[in-house]
């Protein structure tokens, strides 16, 4: 099917009718309005580009809004306008399907419309590396592709009619422009060899270039033909020029090109010294200390080439350095400006990492503060007390609490207790859930129940037939949108999935943390917390990949490299890395300022080779804190995955000191150290047990282990055992004894503890007392008073008080509770919220009362709100008892009824009276009032001063719909009843359309209407109308009988209902009276009555002509309903004949009715034997200017 990609409407603007603003349909597909150009052409004009706006406009010359026809005519689509020339701007209407023009177009022009879809090299969408690929995206793109190749296609078909005249087919005809000077149009082969054959074609006629090879005769041009200089190199075929025709000596250097002699063309010795040039390389030396020289030679061993090229020493864009000597830093460090990177120094298989001495300084790893002022120092001994080498082999783990580091005599550390223990715990992450639907998928759902309430969208992932949804907020979503949302257990696409679509879904918790798809000892985490939200993949227990919300992309953490570093495999063994470029021939490098190594490594590819840190003279490796955080070494596991880490004491120690290791291990030692920092190995002797005289001779420091003493043992402090504490046996309690004032003094908070470490009172350092139960802080001093967490409790009888006199008590006497005011006003202020008054532990549960800060008060029974006042008033939901003096609401209306009750003891009844007059004293014949009287009756009254107050109801939109006058009479939608008949105006029913009234009955009763005349007490009538539901009779009666019925099946008389004697129809209407044999008339005016199954029709026929004479039998046809051929015949109907002007018979004539023919015939008496038979009838029996009128009655069929 063609596609339309232009278009010109069918009519001019004028033209039958056609609109001068509007024209639709546009029938053009558009992925963008800004694709479509709509042109004009006015009459005998030049076809011009309009601009799609609201007002109209001229074209512009030049600028950036420069119309682009003006002053251009090489485009095929754009023939040349001028400035200023009439725009008539249009709009676009949404659905891309009407344009409409801001002025109405001038009378013979005519609208066309092309798309023209964007340039090729501007993209619909553009895909960003990491961002989501939307189906939306995908579409547009394909879309904008298949336009961009219809336009083509369809230009490609405009340039070929332009320049050929015809579309792309086998009979495109020959034609060639301008051959004939003065030609106005293209003209055909015949034309042209027409002018060919005759002497009239010059060159005038031939355009440039028109005239090629195949228009020339073979031999046709000679030496005359040519100019001086006209051949030229291209003239000549190639291998043309043969040995004989160049002349000796006219091959000169100027003519040999360059390459052009080969080895081949040079003889054998033709070469000699003399015939070498130069070389082009510059004497000199190459190389220097910041560059490495590069010669290049040729196979014959001379030097072509010589250069010094730059060391690249841009260590950030090298993924990949080596050192090619030893790294001299100099006075500078190697560090990282990463956030929290660090260092690593990875060696190769067997090597280390080396601290070497520097001669007179052993080997020395310095570790300093965060702010780098003090240090630890680890040393290995002089050389001279290092007995051999030994390695000392770290615990896989810290250890627990007090723990010390302990030999086995061959270098492998292992944690050791003294005393006391530790423990751990860990935890594992759930799984994510996979999510059913309830419904099937039939292209026509969009609501899917889930097996699952998510806490919104974004805990689920919802993929459809493979591609990820994207999920929206709120509870609905819009047809326009994308995605989906959630509504309780409810999915929500936007559009309805396609039948038969595969739908998958998991749900993942909705923690700050990460939610985790786990499998064997790899785990893939997905973290979503609004600022570093991204997906990571652990293999084996280690990070292995990661991608950042920003699409940023990790390598075994937060490894994202640097940039201008590529990602780079390192083979099948091992993982891929961000590399640089390596830096492996300055043998000496220096560092010119710190290096950083950001995220990277100082590595060595040398197989067991070691790093070694080589400072110069008493210099040291430092280890230096960053950022507040103390200087850390760490060292891995061959696997890195776990670390053991030495760091600097804080800054605030003021400490910098240096260790110094033994020279040798010692089984079962530990580490000790002298006053110098000198540490040796010594056994530990842990038995106090059986030393009678244990002395410090020092503090002791109990290493976060306690010290035990038995029940009823006391430690004691001050020369008279001022102070004591123990453990009571008896008691089971734990006793401090003060024989003086007891002070606790702390630098801090002072904390009161359970065994259990629950908190009972802590004294902040502020002055602050805090009392505590179960943990939970219950009381507190504040600097403005105190502040309790939970209740205060009192016994029965006990108050709170306040006030210099009491004067606001709070309390419960056992019974009942009180809140007492003895002075001035009692205020109760809840700021901004609400004040509530409830009867039970919660506000749903035990709504009482409500007061609000915009003085609304709502009031509630049995926790339903009964009354409220609002800015308009008060708004009571329920009954309203006025003056009554009990609960009526049982006796007015049914249960849960809405009702105002205004009841009264009062003999007169009660009332509710209505006074809009000045003074509103309900009296002085101008008020409403609506009331109970004594008989039980409802008196609704309304008076004023003339006495002909109305009662009017009104709709919710205060439009009358029924009226009382003054007079009684009531108007049903309208406003004026008495203003009618007054024979007729007692209810009026009016409509603004139709308008009527409806009697219900029950099904088994009847509607009645009477009309009585007052006698007889006004009982009795004589007239009524009655509808009986069950026997479906509308009756009608008279002097109180009923004279006619209305029944399903027709109209009954008196007391007669069978459905057999109904009158069911009756019509009047009008016919057309035909004649047999060919028989015609010029005159008919034929009329019928049917009364039940009677027909009486009348004829009335004249001026005939076309009569046989052969004793045709005469009929009439075209009767308005077939006879009744229940008996079969032709006898059922008569009637009589009357024939005025030229009757020429003398005996009578009878019409009868043909039962099976439907028509009327005539039999006439034979004036011999009185028989009757046909009567015919002739030209000389019949006067065509007579007249026939005949009346017939017959029986039809229903």
């Amino acid at each position: 099917m063609a596609v339309i990609t232009k278009k010109t409407f069918p009519n001019a603007v004028g033209v039958n009718g056609q609109s001068s603003t509007v024209f639709h349909p546009v029938e053009v597909q558009l992925n963008n309005q800004d694709d479509l150009d709509v042109y004009v052409t006015l009459s005998g004009g030049t076809r011009v580009l309009q601009l799609r706006q609201s007002a109209g406009s001229t074209a512009v010359g030049s600028g950036v809004n420069k119309h682009p026809q003006v002053n251009d005519t090489t485009g095929l689509y754009f023939p040349a306008v001028t400035a200023g020339t009439t725009l008539y701007n249009y709009t676009l209407s949404t659905d891309n399907n009407t344009i409409t023009f801001s002025t109405a177009l001038p009378s013979g022009a005519v609208v066309s419309i092309e798309r023209r879809t964007r340039d090729a090299d501007s993209n619909y969408t553009t895909f960003a590396s990491g961002s989501t690929i939307r189906a939306t995206d995908l579409n547009n793109s394909a879309t904008e592709s298949n336009f961009t190749a219809q336009d083509a296609r369809n230009k490609a078909f405009d340039l070929e009619g332009k320049l050929f005249g015809g579309p792309a087919d086998g009979s495109i005809k020959t034609k060639l422009d301008g051959i004939e000077a003065g030609a106005t149009a293209d003209q055909t082969s015949s034309d042209i060899k027409t002018l060919l054959a005759s002497d009239n074609l010059t060159d005038a006629h031939l355009a440039a270039n028109s005239v090629g090879n195949s228009e020339l005769k073979s031999n046709s041009v000679d030496s005359d033909q040519y100019v001086d200089g006209s051949i030229e190199e291209v003239h000549l075929n190639n291998n043309i020029i043969g040995n004989a025709k160049i002349i000796n000596g006219a091959v000169i250097e100027t003519k040999i090109g360059t390459g052009a002699v080969t080895t081949t063309k040079i003889a054998n010795d033709a070469v000699g010294p003399d015939q070498l040039a130069n070389t082009s390389v510059t004497a000199g030396s190459y190389g220097t200390t910041t560059s490495i020289p590069t010669i290049v030679v040729d196979a014959q061993g001379r030097v072509t080439s010589a250069s010094g090229n730059t060391i690249d020493t841009n260590l950030v864009a090298d993924t990949s350095p080596q050192l090619g000597g030893n790294l001299d830093v100099q006075d500078k460090e190697i560090r990282t400006d990463t956030t929290n990177q660090s260092i690593i120094l990875r060696p190769n298989g067997t090597g280390t990492v080396a601290f070497l001495g520097t001669g007179s300084q052993s080997g020395t790893l310095e570790i300093k503060t965060e702010t780098n002022a003090k240090a630890i120092k680890i040393k290995t001994p002089t050389n001279s007390n290092l007995t051999g080498n030994y390695t000392l082999t770290l615990p896989v783990n810290d250890g627990d609490a007090g723990q010390f580091l302990k030999t086995d005599g061959i270098g492998n550390l292992s944690w050791d207790t003294v005393s006391g223990g530790g423990g751990g715990g860990g935890g594992t992450a759930a799984p994510n859930n996979i999510v059913t639907l309830s419904q099937s998928v039939d292209g026509n759902r969009t609501d899917f129940g889930m097996s699952v309430t998510p806490a919104s969208a974004q805990n689920l992932i919802v993929s459809v037939n493979g591609v990820i949804q994207k999920p929206n907020s709120g509870t609905t979503i819009a047809g326009s949108a994308e995605g989906y949302c959630v509504d309780g257990g409810t999915l929500k696409f936007a559009t309805a999935p396609a039948n038969g679509s595969s739908i998958f879904i998991i749900e993942h918790a909705a923690t700050t943390a990460s939610d985790r798809i786990v499998e064997g000892n790899s785990n893939v985490d997905i973290f979503d917390d609004n600022a570093t939200s991204r997906a990571v993949v652990n293999l084996d227990g280690a990070e292995k990949f990661r991608i950042n919300e920003g699409g940023q992309i990790g390598l075994a953490g937060a490894n994202y490299g640097t940039d201008g570093q590529v990602l780079t495999s390192q083979g099948s063994g091992a993982a891929a890395q961000w590399e640089a470029p390596q830096i492996i021939y300055d043998i000496t490098p220096q560092l010119g300022g710190n290096l950083d190594v950001q995220t990277r490594e100082i590595t060595t590819s040398t197989t067991n080779g070691n790093i070694k840190l080589g400072p110069n003279g008493t210099g040291v490796v430092e280890i230096r804190g960053a950022g507040g955080n103390d200087g850390t070494l760490q060292l891995n596991c061959s696997a890195q995955s776990h670390g053991i880490k030495l760091k600097s004491p804080p800054h605030s120690a003021g400490q910098s000191y240096t260790l110094t290791f033994p020279s040798s291990i010692v089984n079962n030692g530990f580490l000790k150290t002298d006053t110098n920092g000198n540490l040796s190995f010594a056994a530990v002797n842990t038995d106090l047990v059986n030393d009678t005289t244990p002395q410090l001779g020092g503090d002791l420091d109990t290493n976060s282990h306690h010290i035990l003493l038995d029940d009823d043992h006391n430690l004691k402090f001050g020369n008279d055992t001022d102070l004591e504490i123990f453990h009571d046996s008896a008691t089971t309690s734990n006793m401090i004894n003060s024989h003086r004032l007891l002070q606790l003094f702390s630098n801090g908070n002072t904390s009161i503890r359970t065994n259990n470490n629950d908190l009972m009172i802590q004294c902040v350092k502020n002055g602050q007392v805090e009392l505590y139960y179960d943990n939970s802080k219950k009381f507190e001093t504040v600097s403005n008073g105190n502040k309790a967490h939970g209740h205060y409790f009192a016994d029965d009888g006990n108050k709170i008080q306040l006030g210099t006199s009491q004067d606001l008590q709070l309390f419960h006497d056992g019974t009942d509770s009180y809140l007492l005011n003895s002075t001035g006003y009692l205020y109760v202020d809840s700021g901004t919220s609400a004040i509530r008054l409830i009867s039970d532990s919660s506000w749903n549960n035990g709504k009482m009362a409500a007061f609000y800060r915009n003085g609304s008060v709502e009031l509630y029974y049995d926790n339903n709100k009964k009354f409220e006042t609002t800015s308009d008033g008060v708004q009571i939901t329920g009954a309203l008892h006025v003056g009554a003096s009990g609960p009526y609401s049982a006796n007015v209306r049914g249960s849960g009824q809405q009702v105002l009750l205004i009841g009264s003891t009062d003999a007169n009844g009660a009332y509710l009276t209505l006074d809009g007059d000045s003074n509103g004293d309900g009296q002085s014949g101008d008020y409403c009032s609506i009331g109970h009287s004594t008989d039980g009756n409802l008196e609704i009254t309304a008076d004023n001063p003339n006495g002909d107050a109305n009662i009017i109801f009104k709709s919710g939109n205060a439009t009358e719909v029924a009226r009382f006058d003054g007079s009684g009479k009531l108007g049903i939608n309208l406003s004026n009843p008495s203003s009618y008949d007054s024979q007729a105006n007692q209810l009026v029913v009016a409509g603004s359309g139709h308008a009527g009234m409806t009697i219900r009955a029950n099904y088994a009763d009847s509607g009645n209407i009477y009309f009585a005349d007052g006698t007889s007490g006004g009982e009795k009538y004589d007239g009524f109308i009655s509808y009986s539901h069950p026997t479906q009779r509308l009756a009608f009666g008279a002097g109180g009988t009923t004279r006619v019925k209305v029944t399903t099946h027709g109209l009954c008389f008196g007391s007669d209902s069978a459905n057999a004697n109904a009158l069911d129809k009756y019509e009047e209407g009008t016919w057309t009276a035909a004649l047999s044999s060919g028989e015609t008339c010029n005159n008919n005016q034929s009329t019928y009555t049917r009364i039940g199954r009677l027909v009486v029709v009348n004829c009335y026929i004249s001026n005939f002509s076309n009569f046989d004479g052969n004793n045709a039998e005469f009929r009439i046809t075209g009767l308005p309903f077939d006879a009744h051929n229940a008996q079969g015949g032709s006898y059922h109907g008569g009637g009589s004949i009357t024939y005025a002007d030229s009757w020429n018979y003398s005996y009578p004539l009878l019409p009868l009715m043909g039962g099976n023919n439907n028509y009327i015939y005539f039999h006439r008496q034979d004036g011999t034997n009185n028989s009757w038979k046909y009567q015919d009838f002739h030209n000389t029996g019949l006067s065509s200017n007579g007249q026939l009128i005949v009346q017939m009655i017959y029986e039809t069929d229903y």
